[in-house]
C-alpha cells in the first residue's frame, strides 16, 4: 500500500508543480512579458528625446545602423581570425558606447521631467514583479493544500483498508474461540490483532515521515527549476527588449 501511495504522491508532484502546468493556470509566460512590457529606461530617454527634438528618427536609426555594422565588421574579422582588427573594432565599439553613454547622462542631468519619468518606470517594472510574485505564491500555496488534501485522502484510505484487513484476519477464528467459550484462546488472538494494528500504525507513521521528506525535497527542486526557467525567460525578454535600442544610446 505505501508503494501506491508513493505513485500518487509522485502523479499529485507532476500534476502540481510542473512549470508547464502552473503556466496554464498564472500563464507564466504572459505574466513575464507583462513585467518587461513597461518602458525600460533607455527607452524613456529616447522617447524623451525624440519629442524634444533633441534626435531624430532618422538619427536614431542612423546610430543604430552604424553600431549594427561595427558588429557585423567585428564578426567578420572574428571569423576571419584578424586579432589586429577584432582589437580595433572593440575599441571603437568601446568609444562608442561610453560617448553615447555620457551623452545620455548628462541629457538626463538636464531634465528634471526625464529623471522623474525614469523613476516612474522603475517603480512600474517592480510593482508589475511584486505582483507576478505575489501571484505565483497563491498558485503555489493553492496547488500545495490540493495536494496534501489528496493525499490525506489517500492515506486515510489506505489505513482504513489496512486496518479491515488485519481484523478480517482474524475475525473467523476469534468468532469460532467465543463461540467455543475458549476465552484464552480468544484473548490470544484479539492481543495478536492488537499487535498487528500497532505495528501497522507504526509502519504507517514512517512512511508518512520518509514521505514527507521526500515531498519537501521534491517541492524545493521544482521551486528551483522554475526559478531558473523564470530566470532564463525574464533574461530572454529583457534582452528582446533592448536589443531593437543597441547602439541608439
Amino acid at each position: 500500500m505505501g508503494n501506491v501511495i508513493r505513485k500518487m504522491l509522485s502523479l499529485v508532484l507532476v500534476v502540481a508543480f510542473l512549470p508547464s502546468v502552473i503556466a496554464q493556470e498564472v500563464d507564466l509566460d504572459n505574466i513575464t512579458m507583462e513585467i518587461f512590457s513597461g518602458q525600460t529606461n533607455k527607452e524613456v530617454v529616447l522617447d524623451h528625446m525624440l519629442n524634444s527634438g533633441e534626435i531624430t528618427q532618422n538619427e536614431a536609426e542612423a546610430r543604430q545602423a552604424v553600431f549594427a555594422n561595427l558588429r557585423e565588421d567585428l564578426q567578420a574579422a572574428k571569423d576571419a581570425g584578424d586579432e589586429a582588427e577584432v582589437a580595433a573594432i572593440r575599441e571603437t565599439l568601446r568609444t562608442v558606447r561610453t560617448s553615447r553613454r555620457e551623452s545620455s547622462q548628462v541629457y538626463i542631468g538636464a531634465n528634471e521631467d526625464l529623471q522623474a519619468a525614469i523613476a516612474l518606470a522603475k517603480a512600474e517594472r517592480k510593482t508589475a514583479r511584486q505582483a507576478f510574485n505575489a501571484e505565483l505564491k497563491v498558485e503555489r500555496k493553492a496547488a500545495r493544500q490540493a495536494e496534501n488534501s489528496e493525499l490525506k485522502v489517500e492515506r486515510k484510505a489506505a489505513a482504513q483498508a489496512e486496518k479491515e484487513g488485519i481484523r478480517s484476519g482474524y475475525r473467523d477464528g476469534m468468532q469460532a474461540a467465543k463461540a467455543a467459550g475458549n476465552e484464552a484462546a480468544f484473548a490470544s488472538m484479539k492481543e495478536a490483532r492488537r499487535a498487528d494494528l500497532d505495528a501497522a500504525k507504526a509502519a504507517r507513521k514512517a512512511t508518512r515521515q520518509a514521505q514527507k521528506v521526500e515531498l519537501k525535497a521534491e517541492r524545493k527542486a521544482a521551486r528551483q527549476a522554475q526559478k531558473a526557467e523564470l530566470k532564463a525567460e525574464r533574461k530572454a525578454a529583457r534582452k528582446e527588449q533592448k536589443e531593437h535600442l543597441k547602439g541608439v544610446l
